[in-house]
């Protein structure tokens, strides 16, 4: 089961999720797992659930876009060179079998623009969900003020909502802090969220987390075997993490679990 949880507040988002993936009835793999929260822009991550061919194909659309538009790009103009396009084709670019998988998709980022009212910085955070059959998909869902999660491991509510409070609590106290509140609000979050994971066992959740938190100033990152580090520029992955198609199947040529199917996440 997957769980990525979003959450923001003025000038700052957090995206944490877990790193299992799973083959229907041959169960979770075990030994490696996939990076599903990634970074696009010094501004912007996305985190997403379901099938992972699907996500890592529009991942790297939202990363080719993000990577046209500058290295600042934010949320809004992601979606904008993005979303339309990528609807329209969806279903000539993946499999009925793929699309009945489901792909949700968590885009967030802070942003460069401040709110003239308030003398904050903005910040963005989108839910999308892809069709899982020949409808059409439902309308991008703005990041609600509470968070949101998706994912099977989503409908655990006494998990899932112990992690999505503990973010949108450090994000509010967040500015409290004088210096460095992104690094700050990132290594809480990073040990709020590992004890919570160890305290919540779910079978099928994996306790590796891999996420981030994000300021006007910087993504400050967390993966297994990287305390801090811009996910817009990690050359070198953990080696059990794959962030590629490639990479899933040479892991799981590694591991021998070729030919299982469709892998999700």
């Amino acid at each position: 089961m997957t769980w990525i949880v979003g959450a923001a507040t003025i000038g700052m988002v957090a995206i944490f999720g877990d790193t299992a993936v799973s083959y229907g009835d041959a169960g979770v793999a075990e030994g490696y797992g996939v990076q599903k929260v990634g970074g696009l822009s010094q501004l912007t991550a996305v985190g997403f659930a379901g099938s992972v061919e699907i996500a890592f194909g529009e991942i790297g659309t939202l990363a080719r876009v993000a990577s046209e538009i500058g290295p600042r790009a934010e949320v809004p103009q992601i979606l904008s060179g993005w979303y339309e396009e990528a609807v329209a084709t969806y279903r000539n670019r993946y499999s009925s079998d793929l699309r009945g998988l489901g792909c949700e998709l968590i885009l967030v980022g802070a942003s460069d623009e401040v709110m003239p009212e308030v003398g904050l910085y903005r910040s963005h955070g989108y839910v999308i969900r892809m069709p899982r059959s020949d409808e059409d998909p439902p309308p991008l869902e703005p990041l609600p003020l509470g968070g949101v999660s998706i994912g099977s491991g989503s409908h655990v509510p006494s998990y899932v909502d112990a992690v999505r409070d503990h973010a949108l609590k450090v994000l509010t106290q967040a500015f409290n802090m004088p210096h460095a509140v992104g690094f700050s609000a990132h290594l809480i979050l990073g040990a709020i969220l590992q004890h919570t994971v160890a305290s919540h066992p779910v079978d099928g959740v994996t306790e590796t987390l891999v996420g981030a938190v994000i300021t006007h100033d910087g993504v400050y990152a967390d993966t297994v075997s990287r305390r801090l580090s811009d996910l817009g520029s990690v050359d070198h992955p953990t080696p059990q993490l794959a962030r590629s198609m490639e990479d899933l199947r040479a892991l799981e040529k590694r591991f021998g679990l070729p030919g299982l199917g469709h892998a999700v996440a």
